[in-house]
């Protein structure tokens, strides 16, 4: 047996894999690379979802003046949570408790549909903006109304 098998061999092993820094570099550029695998190939991931109502959804808001919550028993669906008295879509006559009637048949969540269109809208544009009057709760209800809405888009950056 060669001398340099047996010193391999014969070294003490902490653990079933161990490492040095260019495996640990490939390792996290593996597990990066799947993430975003992830990310791309599902729409309706957590990640993703998280970007769209923390880091995104904050700055349309406080443009418009409103607040959305998560339904309570249904991620995928969002109502709007409070009025500013003034704002955008108090102008447009909209009520806490209505939930966004937003759907994509590619399977994106309703908080990118939403807030991108609300980032989307330039200063003084209208949006039309459908509602589901019952809120999430009514979301299969046949007796829900829906109600299509105008809000004219602030100016100011989106």
């Amino acid at each position: 047996m060669p001398t340099w098998s047996r010193a391999v061999l014969d070294r003490p092993h902490d653990g079933l894999l161990t490492f040095g820094w260019k495996q640990w570099i490939a390792f996290v550029g593996l597990l990066g690379g799947v993430l975003i695998v992830v990310y791309v190939a599902v729409p309706d991931n957590p990640i993703r979802v998280w970007y769209w109502l923390n880091v995104v959804g904050p700055k349309q808001e406080a443009r418009y003046g409103f607040k959305v919550r998560l339904g309570e028993n249904q991620h995928y669906c969002m109502e709007v949570s409070q009025v500013e008295s003034g704002g955008a879509f108090d102008l447009a006559g909209v009520k806490e408790g209505w939930a966004i009637s937003e759907q994509s048949c590619l399977g994106f969540h309703v908080s990118e549909l939403f807030f991108s269109e609300l980032r989307g809208a330039k200063g003084q544009s209208t949006l039309r903006l459908v509602f589901l009057l019952g809120g999430c709760a009514g979301l299969y209800e046949k007796t829900s109304e829906h109600r299509q809405v105008r809000v004219v888009a602030p100016k100011g950056a989106a």
